[in-house]
């Protein structure tokens, strides 16, 4: 029913023209645009975990396209501006995204993550991520349920996944211990970018 609603109210907001309102009053703020990662187009394979991404392409399209309507900035709070964030410092980020920024001169933000520079070790959001996106299609034990997963299910695994370590943040561990045990993730199939 809460999407019922929430996609309700959208779909008025778009048909009435109220966004245009909202962009109206915004326009001179700052905007801040958060990337993940860029995955070069031969690697993206429109999986669940590449939905937090982009390919190079795209990702070379859409700063073209910012560029030409907006300048950007490292500096936080200057009007009428644009700034890229990376969230994770992801290897990709570097080699992918840096090179496509460098040919337009553009300066980004980088945010590091400490686990990935000192362990070269996959942040654990995204370790279950990817396993929730490449184990193979079957039925799997997960906390005594029993849980089918297909590609139509393998969002709202993810999502109960996660929602159970956000109850409790301490079962983090033991959650990826016990999916490493169903099905290792050194034996998923993911291709390497």
């Amino acid at each position: 029913m809460n999407i019922l609603f929430k996609n309700s109210v959208f779909y008025f907001c778009y048909y009435l023209g109220i966004f245009k309102l909202f962009y109206f009053f915004t326009s001179n703020r700052q905007k801040i645009i958060t990337f993940h990662h860029v995955i070069p187009e031969r690697y993206f394979d429109k999986s669940l975990c590449l939905g937090v991404s982009c390919t190079d392409d795209v990702f070379d399209y859409q700063i073209k396209l910012i560029s030409e309507k907006l300048k950007f900035t490292t500096d936080v709070g200057k009007k009428n501006s644009c700034m890229i964030t990376f969230d994770d410092g992801y290897k990709n980020n570097h080699s992918i995204a840096l090179p496509i920024l460098d040919k337009y001169s553009i300066k980004a933000i980088f945010f590091i993550t400490f686990n990935l520079i000192l362990n070269g070790k996959t942040l654990w959001i995204d370790l279950i991520l990817k396993w929730c996106s490449y184990v193979p299609e079957g039925t799997y034990k997960i906390d005594d349920i029993e849980i089918k997963i297909t590609d139509k299910t393998r969002s709202s695994v993810y999502e109960y996944i996660i929602n159970k370590i956000k109850k409790d943040y301490s079962s983090k561990d033991t959650m990826i211990s016990l999916l490493d045990n169903i099905y290792a993730f050194k034996k998923l199939r993911i291709k390497k970018y």
